[in-house]
């Protein structure tokens, strides 16, 4: 499991540091390996090969011995699995002319979780994001740092489920894009979020193309997910929103990115750049 470094754990940090730097200053004195000279190339890669084994006749323990020894489920889900700790504290405050500011304190973050890669190919993750409110009068809300009510919040913003291969990657259920006009806008304590099939192939070094078909949207101040299609005033379409992008990078100093979003029979967008 690999965590993000705390003060806590700096000290064995330094410790190994100090303690490499005295070997590096003051090294020990190592017996020297003669070979004979008669010694063929082939017998030391044989005796290579079989180092696991002296090791273990030996007592001494090897990394490759053991991970060997775990169970594939324990490797999936901890050993190589990623644990991270975000931390967010946000001061909003905007001034109307007409009517009452907007203002609120708040403190929070996210804690994502990526289980390792089964066969190298499968894993899934799961995202909480909190919002816990500091200050925040009840007649400045809308500021979109806290619930309506200017409430404290907590929701699984993210829980997918992915594929990998070499060229290859899909992404399925909750989870966030970086379309144009459908992306996280993460400028509050929670960005928005999606449920939503992507789809994602690198052609060559130089072209990549990426296909999604959103279906449900999560806003910054929300808890729960809802159709795509009402938030954007098509509620009469179920099928979602298709958007497609295509990036390019044919030199060093150029790059292009074409994308389109479109209801079917209803409406498009085109960008480019």
């Amino acid at each position: 499991m690999k965590l993000i470094p705390t003060f806590r754990n700096i000290i064995p940090w330094l410790y190994g540091i100090c303690s490499t730097a005295s070997l590096l200053c003051d090294p020990p004195d190592f017996p020297v390996l003669t070979l004979p000279e008669n010694l063929e190339s082939t017998e030391i890669i044989r005796d290579t090969q079989n180092t696991e084994t002296f090791a273990h006749t030996n007592n001494i323990p090897t990394l490759d011995a053991e991970n060997e020894g775990l169970n594939p489920l324990v490797k999936w889900l901890w050993s190589d699995a990623e644990l991270e700790l975000q931390n967010r504290t946000y001061y909003f405050y905007r001034r109307f002319s007409n009517r009452n500011p907007q203002e609120a304190l708040a403190t929070g973050g996210a804690i994502p979780y990526r289980s390792g890669f089964l066969n190298k190919t499968l894993r899934f993750g799961v995202t909480p994001f909190v919002s816990q409110k500091l200050y925040g009068p009840r007649n400045r809300d809308g500021n979109q740092l806290l619930r309506r009510g200017q409430r404290s919040f907590i929701t699984l913003g993210e829980a997918y489920l992915e594929l990998n291969q070499e060229n290859f990657q899909t992404r399925w259920f909750r989870q966030e894009l970086d379309f144009s006009f459908v992306n996280g806008w993460d400028t509050r304590m929670v960005p928005k979020k999606f449920e939503s099939a992507y789809f994602n192939w690198q052609l060559d070094s130089h072209l990549r193309i990426s296909l999604a078909q959103t279906f449900q949207i999560k806003d910054r101040d929300e808890i729960e997910f809802h159709s795509l299609a009402e938030e954007l005033g098509v509620s009469e379409r179920q099928h979602g929103l298709t958007s497609l992008r295509v990036t390019g990078t044919p030199g060093s100093l150029f790059r292009y990115e074409w994308t389109t979003h479109q209801f079917w029979d209803s409406w498009i967008i085109l960008h480019g750049e």
